[in-house]
């Protein structure tokens, strides 16, 4: 059963993050390491998603009238 989330109610796992969007996880982690998408780093190796800030950052990325 898949979970959905609510926007700027939780923190999301890296995993729960890639399934929100339908993305691997490898891109989650290309993402943040290329600063595309915002974190919220816990310590030096847990990472956690606000779902709002990740949708408000890759607006900026969106292509639109292409044909």
């Amino acid at each position: 059963m898949k979970q959905t989330f609510a926007p700027g109610r939780a923190l999301l796992t890296k995993k729960e993050l890639a399934e929100s969007l339908n993305l691997s996880t490898r891109t989650i982690e290309r993402w943040t390491k290329s600063k595309k998408i915002p974190c919220l780093r816990i310590n030096h190796q847990i990472l956690r998603y606000k779902l709002e800030d990740v949708l408000r950052s890759l607006e900026k990325f969106k292509v639109e009238g292409i044909s």
